[in-house]
């Protein structure tokens, strides 16, 4: 298994597992906080629970899960994005911090529906403060 060799490698940055028919991400990888570079795809996690230990994974910059059954869910993506906030690149893809600026509404990227959703709940939740 992978996770009690990595429970280890406390100072590792950088992890490639892609193509290894990974269905859920070991608790242990919680000791591994240092990682930036994250690559789990083409694997076969389908869903928030198998990788939710990514939240403790904080210094995250690149996480990469493409070809996933999971890539294709909005609602665990945004999840992923929401629990990193460092994040940077998600799925080979940029984010840009900066398409949600203090007012709440969107630039540039109406193309981008789950930023549209963010940008809303985002809204409802400073209303609510």
């Amino acid at each position: 298994g992978i996770d009690t060799s990595l429970s280890s490698c406390v100072e590792l940055t950088e992890l490639r597992l892609a193509h290894n028919d990974i269905k859920c991400l070991p608790e242990e990888l919680k000791h591994n906080s240092k990682l930036r570079n994250l690559d789990l795809g083409n694997n076969v996690i389908t869903k928030w629970s198998e990788v939710k230990v990514l939240k403790l994974l904080t210094n995250l910059r690149n996480l990469n899960l493409q070809g996933n059954p999971v890539a294709a869910k909005e609602k665990v993506t945004r999840k992923i994005k929401n629990a990193l906030p460092k994040l940077q690149v998600f799925n080979a893809k940029p984010l840009d911090k900066d398409t949600k600026n203090e007012k709440g509404h969107m630039v540039d990227d109406a193309h981008d529906f789950s930023l549209d959703n963010e940008g809303q709940s985002e809204d409802d939740r400073l209303e609510a403060a």
